[in-house]
């Protein structure tokens, strides 16, 4: 078990304050700007904050393309996240984020036991829905993307949403 699993988090537990929390007790090693950041209440004002005044430190040790940063994110989403469990096994849906921070292609993998429609929005994070598209998905593994070269840089949220449940990424765009 490594340090971070010994750590609980729950459904209010901001990134910021995850990020704390695993820097004190599990030794990550922070940037002073991320350190030295005034507490949000909200994620989307503290990974503003990042990109605005951290500039090349958005990242730990020493990857400085942001990346370990937003999978971290992702990770302490992913567990901080209410599981919505279904009561059949064969509505089972997950997805994976394959690239972040990203350029011009977000690419994604979403597996599925049952055939469903997905919608997939990327929200800029004033709320702005900036792409939005209808997937049809098959049961199994499946590699999808989205074309975002015309997006302007910043921070959004990808979100997945279906008929049986709905899941949120963090996203930069470079």
């Amino acid at each position: 078990m490594t340090c971070m699993d010994s750590l609980n988090f729950d459904g209010i537990t901001t990134f910021q304050q995850a990020l704390l929390l695993i820097h004190s007790e599990c030794g990550l090693d922070l940037p002073v700007c991320v350190l030295n950041a005034p507490l949000f209440d909200h994620d989307e004002a503290f990974i503003q904050y990042i990109l605005e005044n951290c500039g090349e430190f958005f990242a730990f040790g020493d990857d400085f393309g942001g990346s370990s940063l937003l999978n971290l994110f992702n990770t302490v989403d992913t567990r901080m996240a209410t599981q919505v469990k279904e009561t059949a096994k064969e509505d089972l849906l997950t997805f994976q984020l394959l690239n972040n921070p990203v350029q011009n292609e977000l690419r994604y993998r979403i597996k599925a036991t049952n055939a469903d429609l997905l919608n997939v929005s990327l929200i800029h994070i004033n709320g702005q829905v900036v792409k939005k598209e209808l997937k049809q998905i098959q049961s199994g593994d499946q590699l999808m993307m989205m074309d975002i070269s015309d997006i302007q840089p910043g921070a959004y949220i990808l979100h997945f949403g279906s008929s049986k449940l709905s899941k949120s990424f963090k996203v930069i765009k470079l």
